[in-house]
């Protein structure tokens, strides 16, 4: 739609706020709205943005939250319209219970069969994704164990695959590139690495 969503975070107060700044291609700003996210997050302030994803009306915003309390970071994804008006949020420490884990929302993609993925780092040891709608609603979660590492990212490929890389830190602490394909449904189909010589 010729306009560009750009989130940044910034402290006033001792409390973080997400910065929304909307622009045209000439970056000419079309609005601004700062989000405390008070009122979603309470003994806490929002750390960090991670992921911003074009949905039809309206954006989805991967986002971490530092807590006062046990578990201390939680991932978060909001829902925004085309004028940064807060819709929904999905907790995904709720969306991934079952792994008792403290995942942190990461890079969001786009499928051409019009749902969502996003990879969720985990505390304990295993990366996490989940496949959902634009209103949030669960399709699938997987989990696939021992891959360390730093955030990756995502591309489907032409026969709607999924391929998943990121950088692996071995315990000798030298990074290694893993490659994780799955297919539409988050069926795993092979995991391969890159060892550099360097």
């Amino acid at each position: 739609n010729n306009q560009i969503l750009l989130a940044a975070l910034y402290s006033k107060d001792s409390i973080n706020r997400h910065l929304l700044i909307k622009l045209n291609t000439e970056l000419e700003t079309l609005w601004t709205k700062q989000l405390t996210f008070r009122e979603y997050f309470q003994d806490g302030n929002v750390s960090y943005v991670n992921a911003i994803t074009k949905i039809n009306g309206g954006y989805l915003i991967g986002t971490a939250w530092v807590s006062k309390i046990s578990p201390f970071v939680r991932g978060f994804i909001y829902k925004i319209d085309d004028n940064g008006n807060v819709l929904k949020i999905a907790n995904l420490s709720e969306i991934f219970n079952a792994y008792n884990d403290s995942p942190l929302s990461s890079y969001i993609l786009k499928l051409s069969n019009n749902l969502n993925i996003v990879h969720v780092g985990g505390f304990f040891i295993r990366d996490l994704f989940w496949l959902f709608d634009d209103d949030f609603n669960t399709i699938k979660v997987v989990s696939f164990p021992i891959i360390i590492g730093e955030e990756g990212t995502f591309i489907e490929d032409s026969d709607g695959n999924i391929l998943y890389v990121q950088d692996q830190m071995r315990t000798d602490f030298y990074p290694d590139i893993i490659l994780i394909k799955m297919d539409k449904n988050l069926n795993y189909l092979f995991k391969s690495y890159i060892w550099p010589e360097d």
